[in-house]
Formats: C-alpha cells, sequence, structure tokens
C-alpha cells in the first residue's frame, strides 16, 4: 500500500486534475469581484447575439477565468421551430483541452413552455464541468438574423464568491466588505459584512441585572444574544414620591437602543393600577416620560421588550 502527497517536495506530481482535486473545494466556483456589478452577459438589441461584459473574472474549480477590456460577442443560434427555447450561457471547465475555462453556450431545446438545459458538472478527471452564468430566450423567427434579443431576453445567474472568513479581535475588525465574515474570539460574536455595516448573525450572551438611580429599586435584567436585546424592566420607589422626568435607570453601552422608544406599563398602588410610559434613549436612560409620580414603596413594572443592538 502506497500514500503519497502533493504538492510537497517528493510527492505526486501537480498534474492538472491533482491541482483541481486539490483546489476546487478550496476556491470554489463563482465570479470574482463586486457582486453589484452589472450582469457578466447583456443583450443590447443590435441583433440575434449577446455580449459578455468586458474586464471580469472568475474562478471555476481553482482555475481562473478573465476576459479582456473588449469583452466578447457571441452569435445566437436561430430558432424556426415555431416555439421559444432557452439557451444556457456556462463558463466552462474543459478536462480535455488543456483544463482551460471558456465561455459558452448550450442550446435548449424548443418547447411551448420551454426549460434550460442543465449545467454539466462532471467529477473526475475527464469531460467538463460548466458554471451557469445566464440564461437566453431565443423566440422562434423564420426571418434573416431573427430575433433580434434585447434586455429582457437574458437573465443573469452568475453568482460571487465571497471574502475568505477571518478571526479577529473586536477592536481590531477589518474593513466592512460584503459578504466578509468575521468572528471575534473575544465577545463571541460572529458577524457578516452588508451594504448597511456589520450584521450580527450569532453571539451568546448572559443575562445581566441593572441596578436603579438613586430612589429607585429595580429588578431590571437584559439579555443580548444573536443581535437583539430583550430587557423586562420593574422598578420600585424607595425614596420619596418620585416625579415625573425621573431616570429610573441606565443601560450599559452594549443594550442601548438604536433609537429613542416608548415602552408602555403599569404601576400599583395598593390595588390600583395605573398607566405608565418610560421612554429608553439611545443613550441608555430609562425615563419616566407619563403617567403618574409614583409613592414610596409602590412599583412599575413593564413587559419584555425588545429592540435591535448595534454591532
Amino acid at each position: 500500500m502506497a500514500e503519497t502527497s502533493y504538492p510537497t517536495a517528493g510527492g505526486g506530481s501537480v498534474t492538472d486534475t491533482r491541482y483541481e482535486a486539490l483546489m476546487a473545494r478550496l476556491a470554489g466556483a463563482g465570479m470574482l469581484g463586486a457582486p453589484t456589478l452589472s450582469p457578466l452577459v447583456f443583450a443590447d438589441s443590435s441583433g440575434r447575439q449577446i455580449r459578455v461584459a468586458p474586464s471580469r473574472s472568475a474562478m471555476v474549480r481553482g482555475f481562473r477565468w478573465e476576459i479582456d477590456a473588449a469583452g466578447l460577442t457571441w452569435p445566437i443560434d436561430a430558432n424556426t421551430s415555431g416555439q421559444p427555447r432557452i439557451d444556457l450561457a456556462v463558463l466552462r471547465l474543459s478536462r480535455g483541452s488543456g483544463f482551460a475555462v471558456r465561455f459558452a453556450v448550450v442550446k435548449g431545446s424548443p418547447a411551448v413552455v420551454p426549460t434550460a438545459p442543465a449545467a454539466t458538472q462532471q467529477e473526475g478527471g475527464s469531460g467538463v464541468w460548466e458554471l451557469p452564468v445566464a440564461l437566453i430566450r431565443v423566440a422562434s423567427n423564420t426571418g434573416a438574423g431573427l430575433p433580434v434579443l434585447i434586455p429582457t431576453d437574458v437573465t443573469a445567474l452568475e453568482s460571487y464568491l465571497g471574502p475568505q472568513p477571518v478571526a479577529c479581535h473586536s477592536t481590531r475588525r477589518p474593513a466592512v466588505q460584503f459578504g466578509l465574515l468575521i468572528s471575534e474570539y473575544d465577545t463571541g460574536k460572529t458577524l457578516i459584512g452588508t451594504s448597511n455595516g456589520w450584521l450580527v448573525l450569532t453571539e451568546f450572551g448572559s443575562f445581566i441585572s441593572v441596578p436603579g438611580t438613586a430612589g429607585w429599586s429595580s429588578s431590571t435584567t437584559t439579555l443580548r444574544r444573536n443581535g437583539f436585546v430583550y430587557t423586562r424592566f420593574e422598578f420600585i420607589r424607595t425614596g420619596a414620591t418620585g416625579s415625573l422626568g425621573d431616570t429610573l435607570l441606565t443601560l450599559p453601552a452594549t443594550h442601548c437602543p438604536p433609537h429613542y422608544i416608548d415602552i408602555v406599563g403599569l404601576s400599583r398602588v395598593g390595588t390600583a393600577l395605573t398607566p405608565q410610559r418610560v421612554s429608553v434613549y439611545p443613550t441608555g436612560q430609562v425615563v419616566h416620560a407619563f403617567g403618574s409620580p409614583i409613592p414610596q414603596n409602590a412599583d412599575i413594572a413593564f413587559g419584555t421588550c425588545v429592540w435591535p443592538a448595534s454591532a
């Protein structure tokens, strides 16, 4: 029984087949660049043809494909069947052609309700592996050079490879990139980059108790988990009768709401229940905003409140 590893010195020679086996799962298959780019394949009503956008690149199972600044114009086969047809545009890795990756169009079959041909994705050291990038609808027409393909005849299918995930400290995050996944080893958070900044995907916080300000006893508990804060407010007036405008407590910065919010609850004096309202500010202050002053030893309580936390 023999073993080998590659691409180490003295190991198995790194053929294209072995390179694909080594890199396919690591490099993946998809377009490179920003996913906000215009579609790779488009039609511009200039004839029975499609165009491939210039200066684009992709990876197909570890093999890089590029198109230069001239782009590409690709003629589409005529359709005189009397029924529409859907073709599939692909980036094709051809193992029998030196493992070259090239743009290609797979011709579909006309039908009353046509469907696109499936991409061929053969594993192993022979055959082809195709990455779908667009659907092309081809109407039936017997005129010379027809049908002219218009923009709505092409449906983009391409997807983009994201940046590699990283691990970091919460104070040393990399610059935001769309799709970049980061794991913070000090907070336990996992975040993903979006067009609006960082979005918390997962975190595992613990319940914490927040004490009241002078004259108020608080049994408030708050929990931060997966980008949301869950808080239950409850207070007892320990000092003399309070006043509207009192700050009942201040939340920690990591548990503050992103904007001012009002929360409605009830106070209890003896057996009487009275509606009350507090305002929670982005700075963390919880202020008695509406209702009646709370006498000594009376309580004021609110249900569980939820709001998104900052990343």
